[in-house]
């Protein structure tokens, strides 16, 4: 019987690092392969990255309420949508935003529902909110999640400063009984009740809070200046990030929802 030799420590170390080699070989052939699948499912994702981290950032922060984190028009404002929240992912309902361009969906979020034909009156316009960088990522986000061949964003050279909105000093007297009509008219006018509770019966959504007995929290120019811009009553760090947009009301009709919402218990 012939003698099996043992094999050298050198021979031994070289086939193990052949082995190694082998291994990290597959790893990074894997490696490849999912990269290059993810660049193919979401072109947008590879091409920008940045953006469409900060674009997911704010639909989180303040689109998700109506539109659902998962983009489907599932948030937790669902009931109180007429029509109902777009879906982005163009699943839910018929497809819609793979047949939009960039720019028709950058001016729905800029100029908001209440001037936009065929979209929900509810949504805010964030426009005088946000950054043109900001409103383009959340473009960018948005064609993440449904497949589309729209040509990639620009990004440079966007202004990353936020609108700022000039706010008037109000004084309120005693509200007549047509002034509360009126404000109550301009509550319905600027679909508040898509993020609130307000009135009598408590109707509306519950993600911005019951409105009634506000007068407690806030004065009447704090309320005002609320409605004109959220992020301009700084009771404590949050409100920076209010969720609450800057819905384009008029100071005639700021004032009035202000006058109404003060007659709330």
């Amino acid at each position: 019987m012939s003698r099996v030799e043992p094999r050298s420590r050198r021979e031994m170390l070289k086939t193990s690092g052949a082995v190694s080699g082998a291994s990290i070989s597959q790893k990074f052939i894997f490696f490849l392969l999912v990269a290059f699948t993810w660049m193919i499912l979401s072109p947008t994702a590879f091409l920008y990255a940045g953006p469409v981290d900060d674009g997911k950032k704010l639909h989180n922060h303040f689109c998700a309420q109506c539109h659902g984190e998962s983009g489907k028009g599932d948030g937790v404002n669902e009931e109180f949508m007429d029509p109902p929240a777009k879906d982005f992912t163009d699943t839910v309902d018929k497809v819609y935003f793979a047949t939009v361009t960039n720019k028709q969906i950058f001016d729905v979020i800029f100029n908001g529902g209440k001037y936009t034909p065929k979209v929900n009156t509810f949504m805010p316009t964030f426009g005088i909110s946000l950054s043109e960088y900001e409103i383009w990522a959340m473009v960018a986000y948005v064609r993440t999640l449904h497949p589309n061949e729209a040509p990639p964003i620009d990004f440079s050279g966007l202004s990353k400063e936020r609108p700022k909105i000039n706010i008037k000093q109000i004084s309120v007297g005693e509200i007549s009984k047509q002034e509360r009509k009126e404000g109550k008219k301009a509550v319905k006018k600027y679909g508040c009740r898509g993020c609130h509770k307000i009135g009598k019966k408590k109707k509306g959504a519950e993600s911005g809070g019951l409105l009634n007995g506000i007068k407690e929290k806030l004065s009447p120019q704090e309320i005002f200046s609320k409605i004109k811009d959220p992020r301009s009553v700084m009771k404590d760090s949050k409100n920076e990030d209010s969720k609450m947009a800057a819905a384009k009301i008029n100071d005639e009709d700021a004032l009035l929802i202000t006058k109404y919402l003060l007659t709330l218990k």
